[in-house]
């Protein structure tokens, strides 16, 4: 008898669940928006535009790799790509490519193994800017999936302001 009530559970949530797959409004929209909406105010309309936005991708020069002194503005200018640096600071460079250009994929350093440069996205770079690290300071990113606030980090505690060098510490 158990057996037969969960069927027929099971048979109408099915039903039910079927009438709002049809691509009709459900409801869930407006009241997603209503609920941020009431949350976040005059606000919201902002926010929700640039979270349905395109993410707005930079890349890390990678300052680890042996091939940071041609780091990957000069390697990159050199094919001809166009770049905006956006943030220029010893420990940290970052650039987005401008005029339509897409910035290539890393090069392999094979002294280390690394790559010459990381894609991130900019609001990324920023909360990691924010926390403003300084060498010897312990950092938890409880948020590191998958790890570009965490290697903008790792350059802000682990490089020298004195030109990029590895501190070791």
């Amino acid at each position: 008898m158990s057996s037969n009530r969960r069927t027929g559970s099971l048979k109408r949530s099915k039903e039910k669940s079927a009438t709002h797959s049809d691509g009709g409004d459900s409801g869930l929209e407006s009241e997603f928006e209503a609920h941020y909406a009431k949350l976040y105010g005059p606000r919201w309309s902002t926010l929700s535009r640039a979270m349905l936005g395109a993410p707005k991708h930079v890349a890390l020069c990678n300052l680890f790799s042996s091939l940071r002194d041609h780091c990957m503005l000069t390697m990159l200018q050199e094919r001809g790509i166009n770049l905006h640096v956006v943030v220029d600071q010893p420990s940290c460079l970052v650039a987005k490519a401008t005029n339509g250009d897409v910035i290539p994929a890393p090069d392999l350093d094979f002294a280390t193994g690394l790559r010459t440069h990381y894609m991130l996205d900019l609001a990324s770079v920023i909360v990691a800017l924010s926390v403003k690290p300084e060498p010897g300071h312990k950092v938890l990113d409880m948020c590191a999936a998958p790890g570009g606030k965490s290697l903008v980090i790792a350059h802000q505690l682990f490089l020298s302001t004195s030109g990029g060098g590895y501190t070791g510490t």
